[in-house]
């Protein structure tokens, strides 16, 4: 944003009050992902938050979520082609166990459906450690594997408390995100400087 403005009026805006600059940018940022043409696509703008990045935002989702299961041990479920920041993240916040399901090898060698492979590979993972947690990339950094709806209602279905937390960085502005998919999760966490074109501390929290 200060790119696109002279020196003077990003020092105008600089002296504004911190809450209104994110309450502008949280409105602009909830223009381009809510589209108002289609209601059933998109963020239902009330519940965006900004955040710096995405991993900064999934950290602050998972150390809160983590706070709820004080003494429990939850296991929280994720995969092998998880963003390392997201990695780290759970790492530090986390204190319960983490079970990484085995699914990169799997589909870098598959010649056909990796779609369902991936699918299959979640179910089968899930079905064995019963997770209170599931953090998943709604499109794999790696693969280029979308996420499948029926496999996050496959989740919810299974264990209608568990939390589902989804990465979005590389499926904002790269395929639909329908609320469909948004009523099976519980955070959606992602950013504006990959897909859509905007800066580095874009990231955002739903």
């Amino acid at each position: 944003y200060v790119r696109e403005v002279t020196r003077r009026r990003a020092l105008e805006d600089l002296a504004q009050p911190w809450d209104s600059l994110l309450s502008g940018a949280s409105h602009r940022l909830a223009q381009v992902l809510s589209p108002v043409d289609n209601p059933a696509y998109g963020f239902p703008p009330q519940h965006l938050t900004l955040f710096y990045n995405t991993t900064g935002a999934f950290q602050r989702v998972l150390s809160r979520v983590d706070r709820t299961f004080v003494g429990s041990m939850p296991t929280l479920l994720t995969t092998d082609l998880e963003f390392p920041g997201c990695v780290v993240a759970i790492d530090d916040a986390w204190s319960g166990r983490v079970v990484v399901a085995q699914v990169a090898e799997t589909l870098m060698a598959a010649n056909d459906d990796a779609d369902a492979l991936l699918a299959a590979a979640l179910v089968r993972a899930a079905n064995f450690v019963k997770p209170r947690v599931v953090f998943l990339s709604h499109v794999m950094r790696t693969t280029g594997q979308v996420l499948s709806v029926h496999t996050l209602q496959y989740f919810r279905a299974a264990n209608p408390h568990v939390v589902i937390v989804l990465d979005g960085s590389q499926a904002v502005g790269n395929v639909v995100v329908d609320r469909r998919l948004l009523e099976c999760v519980d955070f959606y966490v992602g950013c504006g400087h990959k897909w859509l074109g905007g800066m580095t501390s874009s990231g955002f929290v739903w």
